[in-house]
């Protein structure tokens, strides 16, 4: 039995005795009555037709943070350099790491194999108890050095890699050891540093104006067969000409050239220039003093911009909502990225024009905020926020303005008509121009004047007035936020298991790649 108890203030319905739900009515103007059940409001007339509805939208909020208390010292960088052998694959044949004090190198002569030089090299660092919660930084780990690093770890350390769409972000490496007689287990994270400064080396040594420098060395000499070499400089050719010049090349020529001393030392400065990098970043002159926050808790620059605006500025009363499900595919559908295009490949006499700092100015607009509410209001000028609608281009437009997303993934800008969603401001600016708008659907949100400002006119303040190591910060400080705003929730999974567990994963999932590590452990994207 359902029964309707008509109480002063809210109605309640009830089901076998049992609340259902209960509901608000409000006159609004004589005419109108708002209903309001559970999350969604209805618009009636008097003679009960809906006139629209409107239903508030659930989410979990961006929270603040609080500032760390101190930098992270307990780093050290770690490298790996590589010969092409005659199966066009790399093979490790030195290895070396710093900790800002001491430098350790090892050399595959001195092993049976690249994975035994390398776990030699990990067991150096975690013999050490003082190295216990060190973070090593390994430049372009992701792209290089990381099958190799898996490889040979996942032999004789419990490791755990982290990756993230296919790309390896971290490994957390751990062995008990005996250490003054006990059994101790020492742990450090492998991350790559080339997610927080994505410039190569060099540029970051000269940028960062630090005193040790990349050198230069003859990548394409090194083979298998001549790691004990010694004798005259190899010829310019096994050199990379924009690394050095020929003058600059006979200037350093030598009748005894040690491949094993050359490799050591090239090894050395490149961990060294690294660390001295790492160092001015995490604090020593930048980033802690900047904004009192230690990056080591940041595996990409975009994760430390996030870190950086939740804990400096965002404020207690905004509420920024962690989109997800349904809400979140309309809001990526309306989410398109910049407009390239050619419309005259050939002229005499042209301008060039740039927009400088193009996203982070775009920052500065009014943005959306709060949860969002689904909403059947169709009149464009009262929505801010996105909407699916019916678009008609003007038959006379000559560049058109609105994007559409092929089914391809393509971007075109189309003329015609079809039905797609945008953001609401985006619609209105096309109006002007002559495109006709007939709203299908739409979630609105709530209006927040400078969300950004401060944290965009901070760093652009910086790019434009400072230089050296500041003036990269903050470059990447005002593109990496933006991008981590609109970073998708969804990814792939790439997971380290045995061979047993491989089976039964490719036996219930679609697996994309795979590869074994060693005989027990594989590899699954």
């Amino acid at each position: 039995m359902t029964e309707v108890k008509n109480m002063r203030g809210p109605k309640r319905v009830y089901v076998n005795d049992k609340l259902l739900f209960k509901f608000q009515d409000t006159i609004l103007d004589g005419s109108t009555i708002k209903r309001t059940i559970l999350n969604k409001t209805v618009f009636y007339n008097l003679e009960g037709l809906q006139i629209k509805f409107i239903t508030k939208m659930s989410g979990k909020p961006v929270l603040r943070k609080g500032n760390d208390d101190g930098f992270n010292t307990k780093i050290l960088t770690y490298d790996l350099e590589a010969f092409m052998d005659e199966k066009r694959s790399f093979v490790p044949y030195a290895a070396g790491f710093y900790n800002g004090s001491e430098y350790k190198s090892f050399y595959l002569t001195d092993y049976t194999d690249s994975n035994k030089m390398i776990v030699a090299s990990f067991d150096a660092i975690l013999s050490d108890p003082g190295m216990n919660e060190y973070t090593v930084y390994c430049h372009n780990l992701s792209n290089f050095d990381s099958l190799f690093m898996l490889k040979a770890l996942s032999g004789g350390f419990k490791i755990k890699p982290f990756f993230h769409n296919n790309s390896l972000f971290s490994i957390d490496v751990s062995k008990r050891m005996k250490i003054d007689g006990k059994m101790e287990t020492v742990k450090v994270k492998v991350v790559d540093s080339f997610k927080l400064l994505s410039f190569s080396l060099r540029t970051l040594a000269n940028s960062f104006e630090v005193s040790t420098l990349k050198g230069i060395f003859p990548y394409k000499f090194v083979t298998k067969d001549n790691l004990n070499y010694i004798g005259p400089t190899p010829d310019y050719a096994f050199y990379e000409a924009k690394d050095i010049s020929l003058a600059a090349y006979n200037a350093e020529l030598k009748s005894e050239w040690n491949l094993r001393d050359e490799t050591i030392l090239y090894l050395q400065s490149d961990v060294k220039a690294l660390f001295e990098v790492l160092a001015k970043f995490i604090g020593l002159k930048e980033m802690y003093e900047l904004e009192k926050v230690d990056i080591t808790n940041s595996l990409t620059i975009a994760a430390l911009a996030l870190d950086v605006f939740k804990t400096n500025y965002l404020k207690e009363n905004i509420f920024l909502s962690k989109v997800r499900g349904a809400l979140h595919n309309e809001i990526r559908s309306a989410y398109y990225g910049g407009r390239v295009d050619v419309f005259k490949p050939h002229g005499t006499n042209l301008n060039y024009y740039d927009v400088n700092s193009l996203y982070p100015t775009a920052m500065l607009n009014t943005m959306p905020v709060g949860s969002g509410t689904r909403t059947s209001e169709k009149d464009l000028s009262k929505l801010f926020g996105v909407v699916l609608a019916e678009i008609k281009s003007p038959k006379d437009i000559v560049i058109p303005i609105l994007p559409y997303r092929t089914k391809d993934g393509g971007l075109i800008n189309p003329t015609g008509s079809w039905t797609g969603w945008y953001f609401s401001e985006e619609l209105k600016m096309a109006v002007k121009y002559g495109y006709t708008v007939a709203v299908l659907n739409a979630v609105t949100f709530d209006k927040k004047e400078g969300l950004f400002d401060e944290y965009v006119n901070k760093y652009y303040g910086i790019k434009s007035n400072a230089t050296g190591p500041q003036k990269q910060i903050a470059k990447l400080m005002l593109n990496s936020l933006y991008g981590r705003m609109g970073l998708r929730p969804t990814f792939d999974t790439t997971k380290l298991v045995t061979t047993e567990e491989a089976e039964s994963i490719m036996a219930k999932y679609d697996v994309s790649d795979s590869y074994i590590l060693n005989a027990e452990k594989k590899n699954l994207k």
